[in-house]
């Protein structure tokens, strides 16, 4: 897991443009949690996915499927943090949130490349 913040900002008297990532993204996910709600409770073999809080804020769980470590992590909006293969993860809103999911290849319903951990929601 990776917090970082977007890479550039550029704010006027119109408003905020804010670049967040560029690159190998092939899909765009918008996930509105509700506070208290989780999502996750799996990992994925071979995708990657970038979280962008866009408002609200949340705690992020991230154990590494190789070392077995455990990370935790609060991220507010204007933040993201990326999630590599292999990294069990799971997010929970501490407040009503909405986020952006980038992934690194598009979802095929024939093939997900979704692995279940401990048996909670895996979407």
């Amino acid at each position: 897991m990776r917090r970082r913040r977007p890479q550039q900002r550029r704010a006027d008297e119109r408003g905020e443009l804010v670049q967040v990532a560029q690159g190998r993204w092939r899909q765009l996910n918008v996930l509105r949690l509700r506070a208290g709600a989780c999502r996750g409770g799996h990992l994925h073999a071979r995708t990657e996915e970038l979280f962008y809080v866009v408002s609200g804020r949340v705690r992020l769980e991230v154990r590494d499927g190789r070392t077995g470590r455990l990370a935790r992590e609060e991220i507010a909006a204007g933040w993201y943090f990326i999630v590599r293969p292999g990294e069990e993860h799971r997010v929970w809103a501490l407040q009503a949130s909405v986020l952006a999911v980038l992934l690194s290849r598009e979802y095929d319903p024939h093939r997900p490349d979704i692995a279940p951990r401990d048996g909670s929601t895996t979407d």
